[in-house]
């Protein structure tokens, strides 16, 4: 009996070493497809590579793909802040493929570049100092990697970035001009404080002429912003997720609910990096706040060395289609271009992903 016992024992201790290295396996497992054509065919010396590169003294993770590794560069600076678009890539804007070679970036804090306080203390997660600085070293290390050789006038990239990385673009661009073919900015803030009073107003005027009572009072409950950084915690979620559920941040759609697959089935994310979607943007919104706030693109970047083009939705009420109009019509660059999104919210290149590349591909054409 007492042999039996051990035999057990030593047997059960196995099964769960074997199932702990599984589950190990499983949750570090990650891989990016090969490159494919209009005909679902593999294209011959393609790039689809994870990577992992040092920038401001850390690691942060790259999703590079391209047809041609000589393509222009396309850099994609997602949103949130903290909120990566590498599980969105392949599903809506493989396409892109075919004409750049795209570069998506997990920024500091977020996704792939997730970090626990203790190693990335909230004085490293500062807009200009940190997130802006990060743009630009990576633009010039993907320039002197892909396009080297190339003749001086080539030795520039494509500069895409939604939301709070339409703002990173515009920073990034005014301080380096000369590293960019032209920046391409979808859902652009454009004065953050202005941003979050519009949009409250909005989401209120709504509720009520909808007859949503929930809605109203929870609303009328947290006040018109702004919020300090002590009552962002306990009122932004609540404007936000009213901003979400009469659609003005995905068109069409009251809650992100729809994007979840998306990113639980994306093979470029591991289990531990699909944990970390949800936490990046919980870390770095707070750390960020207060100098997001005190954005004003109007006041201090209203003159850009570079070709703009600004895309918008039509339905966005997360970031206010007027106050981009407004910046659009002062904004002095050397071409500028505005391109509505009719059946979209705030994340455009998602929701009519043909037309975005149609648009990019055409503005690419006529500035580069």
């Amino acid at each position: 009996m007492i042999q039996r016992i051990k035999t057990f024992s030593a047997l059960t201790l196995a099964v769960l070493a074997f199932l702990t290295a599984t589950t190990i396996l499983i949750a570090n497992r990650e891989s990016t497809a090969p490159v494919r054509d209009a005909d679902d065919v593999i294209v011959p010396g393609h790039i689809a590579a994870m990577d992992r590169v040092r920038i401001g003294g850390i690691e942060q993770a790259l999703l590079i793909r391209g047809a041609r590794q000589d393509a222009p560069i396309l850099l994609w600076l997602h949103g949130g802040p903290g909120t990566p678009a590498i599980p969105f890539a392949r599903e809506y804007n493989a396409v892109l493929e075919r004409e750049f070679l795209v570069v998506h970036w997990d920024q500091r804090g977020a996704g792939k570049s997730f970090y626990e306080p203790d190693d990335l203390p909230d004085s490293q997660l500062r807009l200009r100092e940190n997130f802006v600085a990060d743009t630009i070293e990576l633009s010039e290390r993907l320039i002197r990697r892909f396009h080297g050789e190339s003749p001086p006038a080539e030795r520039k990239l494509v500069l895409f970035g939604h939301g709070w990385g339409a703002l990173l673009a515009v920073l990034a661009a005014k301080e380096r001009p000369d590293l960019f073919y032209s920046v391409v900015a979808a859902g652009l803030p454009v004065n953050m404080r202005a941003n979050e009073e519009r949009s409250y107003d909005w989401a209120l005027a709504t509720a009520r002429e909808s007859g949503n009572e929930l809605a109203v009072s929870e609303l009328e409950a947290i006040g018109r912003p702004p919020y300090s950084s002590e009552e962002r915690h306990a009122k932004v979620p609540t404007h936000w997720k009213w901003i979400m559920r009469q659609g003005g941040a995905l068109f069409g759609r009251t809650s992100f609910a729809s994007r979840l697959p998306v990113i639980l089935l994306n093979d470029e994310y591991n289990l531990v990096d699909k944990v970390a979607f949800a936490e990046g943007a919980n870390r770095i919104l707070p750390a960020v706040w207060d100098e997001y706030m005190q954005i004003d693109l109007l006041r201090d970047s209203a003159a850009l060395r570079v070709p703009v083009l600004m895309l918008h939705g039509r339905h966005d009420r997360q970031m206010d289609p007027e106050l981009a109009r407004e910046y659009y019509a002062q904004l002095r660059a050397p071409r500028k271009n505005w391109a509505w999104f009719e059946s979209s919210a705030h994340a455009p290149m998602f929701a009519e992903p043909d037309r975005f590349y149609q648009v990019l591909r055409d503005w690419h054409a006529d500035t580069r």
